[in-house]
């Protein structure tokens, strides 16, 4: 169970990483609510990390080869 408010902004870039957005939502009562972002922002004073990657959205540690973080580690 979420006790936390749910974000109902679809239209949110960031939304994928977004644990307000992203969390399962109760099954008796949840309360929803719409952040102030700004329309260029990226996420709002509310953004809460649900721990995935901004690029890739795999978990952090994870990521897609094709991921701009992916640190590649040769041993000579």
């Amino acid at each position: 169970m979420t006790d936390i408010a749910k974000c109902t902004d679809n239209n949110c870039p960031s939304k994928k990483i977004c644990y307000r957005f992203t969390a399962p939502a109760s099954e008796y009562w949840q309360s929803y609510g719409r952040f102030d972002r700004e329309e260029d922002a990226y996420n709002c004073d509310m953004f809460w990390s649900n721990g995935l990657c901004k690029y890739c959205h795999q978990s952090d540690g994870n990521h897609k080869m094709s991921c701009p973080t992916k640190k590649i580690q040769v041993n000579l």
